[in-house]
Formats: structure tokens, C-alpha cells, sequence
């Protein structure tokens, strides 16, 4: 469970608490008398207002003439600065719970004895300025509760998790952070301000108020201003931040940090910073003057030190990852690595090196402990190395071309993002590469560079799109123009790049050093200095594909029966919108969505629009319907706006002619993995629709042979079980079994190349949210000891996603001896169903009838399977053709709405 909090410096004057009292039974062991000291050091800090003269006097890259201009401008606001809470002054914030929300109310955290007097003299506090109100009438409560730290500050922390499920969020774009800070450039003078206690400026109406309650030992308060921790928090403050400062081009805004940068003289740097002073005020805010730097040419801003000539890390944060001690659990291994993440835009060779790490981590749990190697040791410090050594990154020259060094090997696309300078000398502004998937390993080297341009250019399309670009890259292939054969792939990707009016220039590979990635005849990475590391390529993200399988036979057009199952799906891909998928031209085809995580409707809607208009100008039985209800202005019939075309729709769904309809159902049969056909008429109807759908997609499954072959007859649970009350919040619920194992022959490519046929078997554990019908099943790899199934739990569930309030499983022995204490670790209720009664976890039962069809009607023997993931496509596939599907004991689909 998350929690987030707040740093509040204390106002206390007199010290009115018995230390002796508080640690009368306590003894006096050292420890203790340390902890006193510090408790004493938290209830006495104070705030004083800054001595303004003193202040700028002490700020040495400054002048005596430009110090009496800075106090002049900073004495004309001194009221901004006088460490007081600001009160916003526009209209309060009234935060809209979802429809049929119910009160929630949480016992109070039990405070430690020696929390107890910091605790209430902060609620005091908080009550004095304003924060808090007293109420014990609310019918709402959150818990709270404090984390002293050693800089005489405290940690306000209030779990409003279960407030932030109900709350109606209407989310505003934060900032990315990297591209505020490519927006830089070349400054003169910048200046941070940092906000008294941002969020708490902001008041609340007298509604939301009483939701906003939390519960403490000493009965319940209400917040009078927003409180952080609430999920609409930064999105309020964000947009509120930037309709203040919309007008000044001046200021970078991050939710409370701001940033005032000049190019010009230090008099117009004062300049603008009075008018931030003046809108700061007439908005009611004040500022933490301890925390802002004034006209600084180098200044830390969101954990980067920001200079005239580029970005580099902070040293601090730098220090923090120098002074980790060597992980011993996966979970300390993770934590290792995300924090050398978040400058992955600076460093090289990023990806590279991690990769042993990363691997350590991949399906275990988060306690688990790792098999540390001399290898991890050597990369564990060769990363702390090469984050001490300062990288510097240039800002974009918008008036200059920019360059771009691409290399792809045979596990990574590599790019680097660089201008000459006016030596004429090349400098990085950044590093883009990421690993290849399991699919991508196989393209051709052509479609490897291409897709190293595609991505490069999409990652960065914020500072390349319309302007001058030069591609350098060592494969000649890509400097000729497509031919008529080439894959639609490399078509629709070339169309994209053809956007950017890339120059592409091929130099050998010998003299491509600044893109490529490290192998074996090159220069060991060891041996290289901080310069040539420099020179070297590193991703810096790694972006997820989904990739949907199309695991069964291809269904040949009757009025066609010459087609090939190759030409099948080119005629398929170019039907659909080429922005979303392409298709291979391999024999065991795949689809890639790009854009989205929801089912895809398969005819672009040029298509649509063009068959709709024929219907139209025809005078069968249909077309002459369809006229009479639109002259009659049917309100079921209307015309909305799709991708710029005008589509006739029917009750809100495409409406789909007749001569369209076949192809439409028999597309989402196949690409839903051969569903039933009421399932498959609703999984449609969420997007399109037609007159007496259900009966023609019943029809198709009753013809279809894959179906008459390979399904079984349906086990009858009677039905599926009403939900219990606790059942229907989503994420509060999970059931779990295992289902298997299942027998199947295939192709299998062998560690050493060779493809063979063989019997494989797959023993799965399914788990299901009830209340959400969210489904994800996972391998079990040989051994299924209840360890296995437990570690399966942790990592395939418990680890992703909120933590449920209870689990429900069988009597199987897998699920006792290391599965309950697991559970009881977590804090999960468990419940045990009765021995031979599968109607009491009935949903999954009929899940896996499910699965089962689809497996068994899976074209395995046309594909090829490595034998080291040799069911991951098809886990992967299925899981995704039934979160697609409709839900009949849902109503809806698992993933919400069609895109």
C-alpha cells in the first residue's frame, strides 16, 4: 500500500514536553538517549523570517552591485517570503466522488510512545495555521500518521487509497521532465523558487472537506486545503501553476518547483522575476526563501544540475547510488537499478551493463535472494564508475542540422543524437537504444536499422520533426528507395520516416564508432576513456510492444480459394489502419499494436465509408431501409466523425454492410482465438454493429471445422456463482487454481538451430479478479511444489497489482504448506473451497474450458517455438484474446471500451 507524504519544518517556541517522562521506562541505553535528542531537535525546530541583507550578502557568484539590485527587488516583496502559509485565491477545489461511492471510514493508526508528543504538536500546529479543523462529525476516515527525520522535520503521512478509488479524476498533463529540460537552452541567468507547502495553498469546498477526514488517537480532523497524497492533488496544482504563468515565457513549471531562466542582461532576469513575484502574490502563495537560488548560471532543478553549456546528474543524487551497499534480494537488486534509471539519459551503455543485473530480477519474487557472481560484482561497480565520471548533455541548436549515428545488432538498436558545436566539434544531446524483443531478434538486418530510424525519431519527434536531419549509418541497403516487394513492414515504417525529410548517409562500418554497440573485435569498454565512452550508444528506454499472435489456421476466401495464406494477410493488413498494426511475411504471422491495449476493429474506415456509400446508391432491400430511417431522422441512425471520415452509425456502433459483414466476423473469430458466438457477437457489438449480428456469428461458429474439431463439450457447473459483497470491489478478491496439463504437438526450434516436431505440455496457475474479470495465467516450470506456486503468486500477482483481501483456492496440496504462510505474510484472508467442488471457484472453471478451446484449436504445428520460451506467445496470446473478449458474467470487456 502507498503513501505519500509531506515535510513540514516546526514553529515551536517553547519546549513544554518532559523528555524524562516520555522515557521513564525506556532505561539509558545510548540508543534511546539519541532518540531523545533527536524527538528534542523535531518539537523545538523553528522557522524565522530571513534576514534578506544577510542572506544576499552571503551569495558570492554575485557582484555588490547586482547583490543591491537583488535585495532592492527582494525587500519590495518581503511579505512573499516570510515563511508563512499562502491561501490560493481563486475558487476552492470541490473533488467529485464516482457514482454510488460510499462513506469509508479506518481505525487509527497505533502511534509509537515515542511519536506521540511530535504527532500532537504537529496536529496542533497544523490546526493553528489552518490546515486541519477539528471535526468529529464526518462520516469519512482515513488513517495518518508521522516519520521523523533527521533534519528536524517530520513526515506527514495519510493513507487515502481507498478515498483515491472513488474519487472521479480529471487528469491534467504533467511535464515530462526531460523535455522541460531540453527546453533550457542556453540560458544566462536562472532562478529557483520553491513553494511553501504547495499543495496546502490550495482550499477545499465545505463538501469535499468532510471526505477529506482523517482519524489519529486524538479524534478526527478535516482538511481545510487540498492535502497531498490525493490523487488529483498534482493535477490540480499543475493547472493551476500554468494558467498563472501562461503568459511569461520565462518559467518552467513542475507542480510546486518553478524555474525563472533570462537570456538576456541581469537586469532583465530582475525584471521578470518581479513580475513572477507579483503574480505569486496577487495568487496568494509565498515561498521557502532557505530553498530558492537567485540568478545562478548553474542551478539544481528535478535532481539534474542544469549549467550554461548543458545537463549533467546532480552529485548529491549521484552519491546517494555511490554509497549503496551490494543488494542480496531481487527486490534490493530492482531498487539498484531504477535509481541508475532515472538518468539514463546521460550516462552510456546503460542497457548493456544492466542487462546481468536485470536478469537477476526476471519472474522471482521481491525476497528472493540472488546468486551473486564475480560478473554481477564487476558490472555492480563498473555502473558506480561511470556514474561518478560526469556526462554532459548539449541543448538543442534549433538553427542547426541534427546529426543521428544509428547501429542495430543483433540484440539492441543503438542511436545517438548529436550537433556540432562552433569548434565544429560533435556533442551528445542524447542516447536512444533499447533491447530487441523475442520477435524483433528475427527481422532482417535492413528492418533492424529501420526500426533503430523509426523509434529514434518517434522518441525524440518533440525537437527533430521539421528540421534538418542527417542519418549516418553503416548498412547501404537502407540509402535505396523501396521496391514493390519489400515487406509492408518496411513500407509503412519508410512512409513514417519520410515524415521527418531525413537525409540517410551510409559511411563503413569501421568509421560508425559513435552509434555502435560494443562487440568483440572493438576496443575492450574497460580500457576506454571518459571521451570515448562518450562515443558509445546505450539505450535509455525501454518500451513495451504488445504482440498478438496469431496462433490459428488461416481461413481461406471461398470466392478466392487461390490465395495463399502469405497473400491472405496482406490483403488483411492493408484493409486495416496502417498507423496500428503491420504484419509480417513469415508463416507464423503476428499483428503489433502500437497505440493501444484494446481490440482493434479491422477495416480502416476509408473502407467503411466508401461500402456505406455504395449501400446508399443502391436500391436492394438494405439500402432502401436504410434511406427510409434516415429521411425519417431514425435517432438511431446518425452519422459520427472517425479518423476524419463520416460513418454511418446504428445505436452508436459502426453500422456494417452487408458484403463487409463476413469478413468482419470472421476476422475477430480468428484474432479472438475462436470464440463462442454469443461472445463473439457482443466482443463486436462494443464497436460495430448489424441487424441479426448474433444469429450470423452463431451460424459461423456452427461451420467453422476448426471449432467442430478440436472443442469439447462444455462441463456443466450449473452457473456461475453470485458475487458476494466483498467480491464486488475490484482488486479485493482473487481466486486461483491450476489448470492442466495440456499435451499438444509442434514445431520446436532446438538450442542449436534445428527445427524438430514434438509433444509439448503446458501446466498452467490461473488467477482471476472477480470483481474486474482481469485474468492472467502463468507457466509452471517443472516443479509445482507449493514453494513454485507461491513464488508464482507473489510474482505473476501480488507484485503487480493491489494486494487482495482475500484468495480463494482449492483443497490441492500446492496451495498449503508455503502458499497459507505466504499469505499470512501478506495479510490475505484465505478461503479454501470444499473438497470436489468446483462450482464454488466456478469462474475459473469456465475460464478454463476457455483457454482449453483455444489451445486445442491453436494452429501450432504451422509455427515455430523456441524451446526457450516455448509457450510465452502463446500464453501471451490467449491472455490477450480473452481481456479483448466480452464477458457475459461481466457485461463488458476486461479492457474497458473499443479504441
Amino acid at each position: 500500500m502507498k503513501s505519500t507524504g509531506t515535510d513540514f519544518a516546526f514553529q515551536c517556541t517553547e519546549m513544554d514536553i518532559d523528555l524524562n517522562a516520555i522515557y521513564q521506562d525506556a532505561g539509558e541505553s545510548e540508543s534511546v538517549k539519541k532518540a531523545g535528542e533527536r524527538l528534542m531537535k523535531i518539537l523545538n525546530a523553528s522557522y524565522e523570517t530571513p534576514d534578506i541583507d544577510k542572506e544576499v550578502d552571503q551569495m558570492e557568484h554575485l557582484s555588490d552591485f547586482q547583490k543591491t539590485l537583488l535585495k532592492a527587488l527582494l525587500k519590495c516583496h518581503e511579505s512573499l517570503f516570510d515563511g508563512t502559509l499562502g491561501k490560493w485565491t481563486g475558487d476552492p477545489i470541490d473533488i467529485k466522488l464516482k457514482e454510488g461511492s460510499k462513506p469509508y471510514y479506518s481505525k487509527p493508526m497505533k502511534v509509537p510512545h515515542i511519536h506521540e508528543a511530535t504527532f500532537k504538536k504537529d496536529l496542533d500546529r497544523l490546526v493553528s495555521i489552518g490546515v486541519l479543523t477539528k471535526k468529529n462529525t464526518s462520516e469519512w476516515g482515513a488513517p495518518s500518521f508521522i516519520i521523523p527525520k533527521k533534519d528536524g522535520t517530520v513526515r506527514f503521512v495519510t493513507d487515502f487509497c481507498k478515498l483515491n478509488s472513488m474519487i472521479k479524476r480529471n487528469p491534467y498533463p504533467i511535464p515530462h521532465i526531460r523535455d522541460m529540460l531540453l527546453k533550457v537552452s542556453n540560458f544566462q541567468y536562472a532562478t529557483s523558487l520553491d513553494l511553501v507547502m504547495g499543495f496546502y495553498n490550495i482550499t477545499l469546498s465545505e463538501d469535499s472537506k468532510k471526505i477529506c477526514t482523517i482519524t489519529t488517537p486524538w479524534g478526527k480532523y478535516s482538511y481545510n486545503r487540498l492535502p497531498m497524497g490525493v490523487c488529483i492533488a498534482p493535477d490540480v496544482f499543475q493547472e493551476k501553476m500554468n494558467t498563472l504563468f501562461n503568459e511569461l515565457e520565462s518559467v518552467r513549471c513542475y507542480i510546486d518547483d518553478l524555474l525563472v531562466i533570462t537570456h538576456g542582461s541581469y537586469e532583465k532576469h530582475l525584471e521578470e522575476l518581479k513580475k513572477v513575484f507579483i503574480l505569486l502574490e496577487n495568487a496568494g502563495l509565498k515561498c521557502k526563501f532557505g530553498k530558492c537560488l537567485f540568478c545562478q548560471d548553474e542551478i539544481e532543478y528535478l535532481g539534474y544540475i542544469i549549467t550554461r553549456d548543458g545537463i549533467k546528474p546532480n552529485p548529491k543524487k549521484v552519491q546517494a547510488i555511490l554509497d549503496i551497499q551490494r543488494p542480496t534480494t531481487t527486490s534490493e537488486v530492482r531498487h539498484f537499478v531504477g535509481m541508475v534509471q532515472y538518468y539514463r539519459d546521460v550516462w552510456p551503455h546503460r542497457s548493456h551493463i544492466l542487462t546481468p543485473l536485470t536478469e537477476l530480477t526476471a519472474g522471482k519474487g521481491k525476497k528472493t535472494k540472488v546468486n551473486w557472481t564475480e560478473e554481477h560484482e564487476t558490472v555492480f561497480n563498473e555502473i558506480k564508475k561511470i556514474i561518478a565520471e560526469e556526462t554532459l548533455l548539449a541543448y538543442p541548436d534549433f538553427s542547426k542540422k541534427f546529426i543521428i549515428h544509428l547501429d542495430a545488432s543483433d540484440y539492441q538498436l543503438g542511436a545517438a543524437i548529436m550537433q556540432e558545436d562552433d569548434q565544429g566539434l560533435l556533442r551528445p544531446l542524447a542516447f536512444y537504444t533499447r533491447k530487441l524483443n523475442s520477435a524483433q531478434k528475427n527481422y532482417t538486418t535492413t528492418e533492424k536499422e529501420l526500426l533503430s530510424i523509426v523509434e529514434t525519431l518517434n522518441e525524440f519527434q518533440n525537437i527533430l520533426l521539421g528540421y534538418e536531419i542527417d542519418v549516418y549509418t553503416d548498412h547501404k541497403n537502407l540509402t535505396f528507395a523501396t521496391d514493390e516487394n519489400s515487406s509492408q513492414r518496411r513500407k509503412r515504417w519508410e512512409s513514417l520516416v519520410q515524415e521527418f525529410g531525413i537525409n540517410i548517409i551510409y559511411i563503413p562500418g569501421e568509421d560508425n564508432t559513435v552509434a555502435r554497440l560494443p562487440k568483440s573485435k572493438q576496443k575492450d569498454y574497460e580500457e576506454m576513456s571518459k571521451e570515448e565512452r562518450l562515443q558509445v550508444l546505450s539505450p535509455i528506454m525501454q518500451q513495451g510492444r504488445r504482440v498478438v499472435y496469431a496462433l490459428t489456421e488461416v481461413p481461406m476466401d471461398s470466392e478466392a480459394p487461390h490465395k495463399s495464406r502469405e497473400d491472405y494477410y496482406h490483403e488483411l493488413c492493408a484493409l486495416m489502419q496502417v498507423n496500428d498494426f503491420y504484419v509480417t511475411t513469415q508463416s507464423a504471422d503476428c499483428f503489433v499494436s502500437v497505440d493501444s491495449d484494446e481490440i482493434i476493429f479491422p477495416l480502416a474506415p476509408q473502407i467503411v465509408e466508401e461500402e456505406q456509400k455504395q449501400l446508399l446508391q443502391g436500391s436492394s432491400k438494405e439500402a432502401l431501409a436504410l434511406k427510409t430511417a434516415l429521411a425519417k431522422k431514425d435517432p438511431n441512425y446518425e452519422y459520427k466523425e472517425v479518423e476524419k471520415r463520416q460513418l454511418l452509425h446504428f445505436h452508436g456502433k459502426i453500422y456494417v454492410p452487408s458484403n463487409l459483414r463476413k469478413r468482419v466476423l470472421t476476422w475477430y473469430h480468428h484474432y479472438l482465438c475462436h470464440p463462442g458466438g454469443d461472445r463473439l457477437a457482443s466482443t463486436i457489438k462494443q464497436i460495430a454493429t448489424w441487424n441479426g449480428i448474433v444469429n450470423q456469428a452463431r451460424n459461423l461458429c456452427r461451420k467453422c471445422k476448426t471449432c467442430q474439431r478440436c472443442k469439447k463439450r462444455k462441463n456443466r457447473y450449473g452457473h456461475v456463482a453470485p458475487k458476494e459483497p466483498e467480491d464486488l470491489l475490484p482488486w479485493d478478491t482473487l481466486c486461483v487454481d491450476l489448470v492442466g496439463p495440456y499435451s499438444l504437438k509442434a514445431k520446436v526450434r532446438q538450442l542449436y538451430g534445428k527445427i524438430i516436431e514434438q509433444e509439448i505440455k503446458l501446466l498452467a496457475m490461473t488467477f482471476i479478479d472477480p470483481a474486474t474479470g482481469w485474468f492472467e495465467w502463468a507457466q509452471v516450470v517443472d516443479d509445482k511444489s507449493s514453494a513454485a506456486i507461491s513464488q508464482l503468486l507473489d510474482s505473476v500477482w501480488l507484485s503487480r497489482y493491489p494486494r487482495p483481501k482475500q484468495v480463494l483456492y482449492d483443497n490441492s496440496s500446492e496451495f498449503k504448506k508455503d502458499f497459507q504462510p505466504l499469505l499470512k505474510d501478506f495479510a490475505v484472508k484465505p478461503k479454501c473451497t470444499s473438497i470436489k467442488n468446483p462450482q464454488a471457484n466456478s469462474i475459473l472453471e469456465m475460464i478454463h474450458q476457455v483457454t482449453g478451446n483455444m489451445l486445442t484449436s491453436s494452429d501450432l504445428m504451422n509455427q515455430e517455438f523456441d524451446i526457450r520460451e516455448l509457450w510465452t506467445p502463446t500464453l501471451s496470446s490467449i491472455t490477450y484474446a480473452i481481456r479483448c473478449s466480452h464477458h457475459s458474467t461481466l457485461g463488458e470487456l476486461v479492457f474497458g471500451h473499443e479504441g
